[in-house]
């Protein structure tokens, strides 16, 4: 049986009229995917520098690359183009 994690829940909404219900193993793949272009990624690896620069904690870094790594598969189904960094 697949473990979810209700995004609401875990954001403090105390409305939950709507859920954002993700299967865990998403949740993980992505957060690895992004630890990894934190560091090998040009475009990705300039902004967790950045915000490691600014005096944020790696975990925090780390989830705003995974917050913007997200953004960019979006972009990339949606407009159906291959991911092209830009620095």
């Amino acid at each position: 049986m697949p473990v979810y994690l209700n995004l609401a829940i875990l954001r403090g909404d105390t409305d939950l009229k709507f859920l954002s219900v993700v299967p865990i193993i998403f949740v993980r793949a992505i957060w690895l995917a992004a630890t990894v272009a934190a560091f090998k990624d040009p475009a990705l690896s300039v902004y967790y520098q950045s915000l490691k620069a600014r005096g944020k904690h790696h975990l925090t870094a780390v989830g705003a690359v995974t917050g913007k790594m997200c953004n960019i598969i979006f972009a990339v189904l949606r407009d159906n183009k291959p991911y092209v960094p830009h620095i």
